[in-house]
């Protein structure tokens, strides 16, 4: 009689990558040569798909099993067009996802589309400006353990966003004011932040305002999926420092949402 092939140990079983979606509605050649680098490590850690139009997209994110981290690349999702996508973004946000705002997104955006984007969710997030400035972390709100893994400080262009719960704001300035409370009835103070984390159900939404692709934004992009940062953080990656914002890329930008009005 043959004897029955050993079963395999739960130890020995391979544990399957985390998915990573990027939703990117808008395409740009650029974002992958600004963000090289990223790609590269997220490649390393998960199973990285892509979605350039909103079927995908949708496809992807309901998927099974549901992805960990939703990149939204650019701006396309405040489009009213695309507003179907963002809710199935933020239905797996609340079950446990984590979605992160980045990319183009800051230096594509209008500004009066940040605050209905973002109330979405239940944030009363707005934009408040296009500034170069140091930015400083947070550790009331990324807590010591991760701040120690973080840029402490940098100094970049960034749209800023207000109207960020204090605990919530991962990066500060040193010219903001002091966190001011917009609700008497609430305990909660508000603050002025470039990079900023917000539970939303059982997930969370990350925004990164920083609109060129240096180190620091690979590495607190990393930081807000939940991946390790500290082993390449020092590494010497070959830095592509590409500027988003232009008055010519705004000008495209503007043409490119008459085209995306007509996309499937």
């Amino acid at each position: 009689m043959s004897s029955a092939p050993p079963m395999e140990s739960p130890m020995s079983a391979k544990t399957p990558k985390p998915r990573v979606v990027l939703v990117s509605l808008d395409p740009q050649s650029y974002f992958e040569a600004a963000y090289r680098g990223l790609l590269i490590e997220l490649k390393s850690k998960a199973t990285v798909e892509v979605a350039k139009t909103p079927n995908l997209a949708i496809k992807l994110l309901v998927d099974e099993p549901l992805p960990s981290v939703i990149l939204i690349t650019d701006a396309a999702l405040t489009l009213d067009h695309f507003e179907h996508v963002w809710a199935v973004i933020l239905n797996c946000v609340r079950q446990g996802c984590t979605s992160v705002v980045m990319g183009l997104f800051p230096g594509f955006a209008y500004f009066d589309k940040f605050r209905p984007f973002f109330s979405r969710a239940g944030l009363s997030w707005s934009a408040s400006k296009y500034q170069t400035g140091s930015w400083t972390v947070n550790q009331a709100a990324t807590g010591s353990d991760l701040a120690a893994g973080l840029p402490a400080r940098y100094y970049q262009k960034a749209v800023s966003v207000y109207n960020v719960a204090f605990s919530d704001a991962w990066y500060t300035t040193p010219s903001t004011p002091e966190p001011y409370v917009v609700n008497q009835r609430s305990s909660n103070s508000y603050c002025e932040s470039a990079v900023a984390m917000a539970r939303v159900g059982d997930g969370n939404l990350g925004y990164v305002g920083l609109t060129n692709s240096k180190k620091e934004a690979y590495t607190i992009v990393l930081a807000m999926c939940n991946f390790p940062i500290g082993e390449y953080f020092d590494e010497d990656w070959e830095w592509d420092e590409i500027r988003l914002i232009t008055d010519l890329q705004r000008e495209k930008r503007e043409k490119r949402e008459n085209v995306l009005r007509v996309r499937e």
